[in-house]
This record gives C-alpha cells, structure tokens and sequence, in this order.
C-alpha cells in the first residue's frame, strides 16, 4: 500500500497526500474490498482518494471505469488522468463497447454506463472498479433519475462501487442500499478554506450596483451563477459598461468566435459576447453554440475572463480557477414548469464549492446576492448546508414508466426481469424501510399497474410469458436512446394520435409547429422583450395568434433556415438567439424521422417530397441546393449559399446557362473546359482549393451519370 500511495504521489507531482487523503486512507479504501462512499468538500482533493483506488485496480491487473454526470466533465478528466502512461491507456466511453475493452481506464457519463450495462449483462466481467463522480446528483430531480438507475444496475455486477460527493444526508441509508462503507471527511479539512459573506442590495437593486460591489471587493476571478440565461448576458453587458480596461485582443476573440462557430459574420449574441471578452467578461447558458460554450470555459481556465456570468451548467466538476462566487439569484427558473423555483441546497454547495481551488488560492470567497429582507435568512439556511434527505427519483410516474420501457427494449422482458431490477432500486428500498400497515408496498403490484399504462398507452404488449415493445414503442424507445434528450412519454403518445389524425404524412408547416409545441428540444429561444414585425405577419397569414408561447418563433425561422437564409439574418429579422440553430435543426431532423418510422409501422406511405423537406431541415437548405450539401463534404449551408448566388449572379446573367446550381455547373465544365472550371470556382468565397476539386469531380459524375443513362 505504501508502494502504491509513493507512485501515485510521484506521477501527480505531489510533495505527499493530503489530511483527507490520509483520512480516506486509515479508513481503508486500499484494504477493503467493498463498495466505498467518500464525503468531502468540494476542492478537497477527494478525486486523489478515487485515483488512488483506481491506480491499485490497475497495478493488480484489472480495468476500472470513472463515470461523470455530462461530456463537458469527460475532457476534464482526461486531462487529469494525462499522467497513467503506457502500458495504460485511457479511453473516452462513447457508443463502440468493443473499444471499452481495449483500453484500462474507460472516462464516460452516467447514462453511456448505464446503457452498456443494461444491453450486455457480462459487459463489466473486465471491470473490477466503477467511481461514480459527484454522486450528489441523486438529489437532482432529472440527472438523479439516470444515476439512480445505474447505481440500479451496477449492483448486479461484481464491480466495486466507488462514490465520491461533495455533501449527502442520510448517509446511514445510502450506505445501506450500496451496501458501502462511509467515509465523511468534515468541511474544516478543506484544503482552501471558503470565507461566506453577501452582497446586499436591497436598497439599490440593480444589475448596475450588483457589479459596482463585486468591482469593489476584488475578487477576482468571479464564477457569478445567475438564474436564468437572459440574466447571465444582461449582468455582463453591465459589467462591460463599468470596465475600461482591455483584457484581450478584441480582434483575435472574433476571429476565434468565427472558427469556432464556422460562420462569416457574427449574430448579435455572440457580438455582445465579443464585446464583453475584450474586457475579460463572458456568459455562458445553453442557447450560445455547444463549440462556443467550450471556448468560453477555456478562456476562463486560463485566466483570461475575470468575470463568468453563467446558468447551473458550470456548477458540476469542472476545476476552474475562480477565487470567488456569487449566487446572484437565489432562485432558478423552471423552463417546464414555467415558474421560479428555489435553489436546491444541494446545488447551492456544489455551486459555492467551485470558489478556492486548492492549486490556484489560499482561500476561497462565496458571496449570496440578498435583494429583500428574507434573503438573509435563507443566507443563513443555506450557509448552514443542511440537506434534505435524497429521496429516489425513479418513484416518479414518468420515470419508472420510462425504466420499464427501457428494460423490455433490452430484452428484460419478463415479470421477473423487471421485478428483479426494481428490487434493486433505491425506491424499493426506501419504500421497504417506510412500510406500515398503513401504507402497503407491493412491488409487483406497483410494476403490474404501471405496464398496465403502458399497455393502453400503445408502448408495450404480451406475448406468451414475455413483454414486448409495439412498433410504436420500439420506435419511441430508439429515439430515446439515439441521444441524451428525453421528453415526456405523453409527447410521444400525442405525436402518434397527430399522425392517425392526419391520415397520412404531410412536409408541412404545421407539422413543424407541432412538433415545437409538443417536444421542448426544438423550441428556439426568442431575444427577450422584443417583437419581431416579420414573425408576426408570417403567423398571421396562418392563422397563428398566440404569440406568448416557446414555440412563437419556429414557423417562420424554420421557413427561413430551410430557405438557406444566414444565421445572422435570422438573428435579425426573427429577433431569436441563433447561435444554437444548428443543434435546434438536428433534434428537428430526428424527430420528422421519428415521425417516418412511425409512419411506416403503420404502412403509410411517406412521400418523396417529405423525404426532401426532411432533408432540407437536416442542412439548411434549399432544394436545388440539397445536391451539394448531401454528396460533397466539406460543403455546408453558408457555402451552398455562396455557390448558389454565384451560379445567377454571375454564370447564368454572363452566359445565360439556366436550371439548377448543379446543371448549371455541368453546362460549364461541358461547355468552359476544366481550367475554367476551376476559375469560376477561386471566384467563390471559402471555397479553397481542395473543395473545388471535389466540386469538379461531382460535376463529372453527374455528366458520366447522364451519359451511362
């Protein structure tokens, strides 16, 4: 043991473990063979304790596996596992299982695990160690779901279960249902201590006074949590207008913005964010492109920002150099329920814990922005850290309807199957702990009346002894688990009844507003507070009048996106947040996709024109632009668009060659030669060299084509 703790000091470069790592130590984590649960503050270095464990599972031979609660966290421990050189190799857990198993160290998410597991039962023979990273989530009303149930699961294997949190209560308990050793380590052994106060505004509550303080107490590097997206923007323009001094090259920053985000020009969101990062400022929320997201988090580890405005999605994990964080708000904006919620206290210490990190200060500072009277008592509530007890998730109707599914998708089919599963559950547990005779608990009971909605929902039918999914489950289950969104069971069951409705496919519109009322992940956020004149008259010749609600936008910004207008201008003119599109569009192609597998289960004939509207969605673009962008790679929309106007704007008006884009670039290499060919082709922006070429060789296969033909 000793051997192993001198090794792993040595490859860290550490001068020796810390008190908490010691702790973890005399407690046993390298003696015992059990399941562990270790408690300590955020900033502790609990992650040591966790490589420790993990470094004696690989010096014996074995694989282990380091499971954490998003992708942004997956990069960030790669990094911090940089130092296990050959012979161990680190791999990212992504969908290929094969490739898990080549490698020592496997880094993934909680529901990449869960999914592994659940589809191959030895899937995890090879894998003696699974660290379950900020095992607090189990509080989280969505996110706890997927971790409970792979908790579920990971009980059935001989893995060792390794959970590293930041705070717990009721630590008794989960202990028990893990069957795991406690360690607690108590908050004074935290490495950078982390000094409370707030900001008090309740005379003066402004975005204006907010700034002006924290520009006072010089904290920086500031990490400010905002309650919603809207805020973390509007508070850093603020800040913008209070500071003078230039931190980085404005110039640069759009250049980078550009190539981050492949575009030309600039929409005004991310202008703003320019704006702001020249001054060293920047926010961060979900409706700025994913890449974007990326390059803000990197410009603040390396001290570049010194003001992050942000949402809750920087509160899990990732090791950034703040010395000092406000909670702005004390309550977060429900986008489902469409109302204000307080924050969780669970959330509130993982989100202060992100101050004083141990190899960037010697003290950590976490300020509670108080705007009324009783702000200072929840001050104290909160600064208190007392959780409630983590209740389980999956005792939630939609969630255990959704287990069910997934378990009879993997072949889990039976009553047994599924008991089974359940009776490993933290819900089960707990409810076995509570049960009176006032109160019954009857597991199979709870199971048979849940498949029964199932049943009459259309999801899942008998045969035999065996449940089985329905076409229209089977198609609801692969969309599920063809990426991380995951809407209500009853948005499904609507879409259906939409389609029987119909009585038939339809690439209309409507089909698109649909599908933006029903599914919150193609909903695109509109710019607060303003109107837009061009929306309006678009819904209006329609028929359209509700213009308060989340999907008010996408009708006419979907009309304009498959019509190859830019980003920016739809910025413009539709007054929304384009900077996510891209990803908006995605989630669009895969629900009309849905909607054509649906439609085949039921022998419906889906139309050629569908599959083109469908496809135009995908890459925004117009129709006689679709060619370019399906067969040559490397050619997206914003090109399309350039090659396009090249065509009418300057071929077909010198030449006169009419028809598509695409026959018109047959007629000029039929009629021109290739030389000229390739001139016409330096004419276009961005083209380059290499796309021109392939440009070329597409142009002569559709000839070759027309000529076999």
């Amino acid at each position: 043991m000793v051997a192993l703790i001198e090794k792993l000091i040595k490859l860290k470069k550490w001068k020796e473990l810390n008190d908490i790592q010691k702790k973890a130590c005399d407690e046993g984590i390298l003696g015992v063979k059990g399941n562990f649960v270790v408690i300590a503050p955020t900033g502790s270095g609990k992650t040591g304790i966790a490589e420790l464990a993990i470094l004696q599972e690989l010096e014996k031979g074995g694989r282990a596996i380091y499971t954490v609660p998003s992708h942004a966290l997956i990069d960030d421990k790669l990094e911090d596992f940089q130092y296990l050189t050959p012979p161990f190799t680190i791999q990212e857990g992504a969908g290929n299982l094969g490739e898990w198993t080549k490698a020592d160290l496997v880094i993934t998410t909680f529901e990449q695990l869960y999914r592994a597991c659940l589809f191959s039962r030895d899937f995890l023979k090879d894998f003696g160690l699974v660290v379950v990273d900020e095992f607090h989530i189990l509080y989280d009303r969505t996110r706890g779901y997927n971790l409970e149930k792979l908790l579920t699961i990971l009980k059935e294997t001989n893995s060792r279960i390794f959970c590293i949190s930041a705070t717990f209560e009721d630590k008794a308990e989960i202990g028990q249902w893990l069957q795991a050793k406690i360690i607690q380590i108590p908050d004074k052994l935290r490495i950078v201590p982390l000094i409370p106060d707030i900001i008090d505004v309740r005379k003066n509550c402004t975005n204006a006074n907010l700034c002006k303080i924290m520009i006072d107490k010089n904290r920086e590097p500031y990490l400010i949590f905002c309650g919603t997206k809207n805020y973390t923007k509007e508070r850093a323009l603020e800040m913008c207008a209070q500071l003078n001094s230039i931190k980085n090259d404005k110039q640069q920053i759009i250049k980078d913005v550009k190539k981050t985000i492949a575009r030309d020009e600039l929409p005004e969101l991310e202008q703003a964010l320019c704006d702001c990062l020249e001054k060293g400022i920047g926010f961060y929320h979900s409706d700025l492109h994913v890449e974007l997201r990326s390059y803000i988090a990197g410009l603040f580890k390396e001290k570049k920002i010194d003001y992050l405005f942000c949402t809750t999605g920087l509160a899990y994990g990732i090791n950034f150099p703040a010395r000092a964080v406000v909670i702005a708000d004390l309550t977060l904006y429900d986008m489902e329920e469409r109302s204000k919620n307080p924050i969780p206290v669970f959330l509130f210490v993982q989100m202060t814990g992100r101050a004083g990190r141990p190899q960037f200060d010697k003290e950590g500072f976490y300020f509670v922005v108080t705007r009324k009277d009783d702000d200072l008592s929840k001050f104290e509530e909160y600064k208190a850290g007392q959780l409630p007890k983590a209740e389980s998730q999956i005792a939630r109707d939609e969630y255990f309807l959704k287990a069910i599914l997934e378990l009879v998708y993997s072949k889990r089919n039976t009553d047994d199957d599924i008991i089974s599963f359940f009776a490993n559950s933290l819900f089960h547990f707990q409810a076995t702990k509570r049960k009176t005779s006032m109160l019954a608990h009857d597991l199979p009971e709870l199971i048979k009346r849940r498949v029964r909605i199932l049943h009459e929902a259309g999801f899942l039918e008998l045969l035999g002894m065996k449940y089985q999914l329905t076409p229209f489950g089977k198609v609801t289950l692969d969309y599920l688990f063809s990426g991380f969104s995951s809407p209500q069971l009853s948005a499904f069951v609507q879409l259906n009844q939409h389609l029987e409705q119909c009585k038939g496919v339809t690439s209309d519109f409507d089909l698109v507003y649909f599908l933006s009322k029903v599914f919150p992940d193609c909903r695109i956020s509109k710019q607060p507070y303003v109107r837009s004149k061009e929306v309006e008259d678009f819904l209006q010749k329609r028929g359209i009048t509700d213009h308060t609600s989340p999907e008010y936008s996408a009708y006419s910004v979907y009309y304009k996106w498959i019509e190859n207008k830019s980003e920016t201008d739809i910025d413009k003119e539709c007054k929304v947040y384009s900077s996510n599109l891209p990803s908006k569009m995605r989630e669009m192609y895969k629900l009309l996709s849905l909607y054509e597998r649906l439609a085949r289960t039921k022998s419906q004939v889906v139309p050629t024109e569908y599959e083109i509207f469908k496809e135009r969605i995908r890459h925004g673009v117009r129709e006689d632009e679709l060619p370019l962008v399906k067969k040559i790679r490397g050619i997206g929309r914003e090109l399309a668009r350039s090659i396009r106007r090249y065509c009418y704007a300057v071929i077909k008006v010198n030449y006169g060659y009419d028809g598509s884009p695409e026959e018109i670039l047959k007629t000029v290499l039929e009629k021109q030669g290739e030389k000229e060919f390739l001139k016409h082709m330096d004419a276009i922006p961005s083209i380059a060299e290499t796309r021109s070429k392939k440009l070329l060789a597409f142009v002569k296969d559709k000839i070759t084509s027309t000529k076999d033909k």
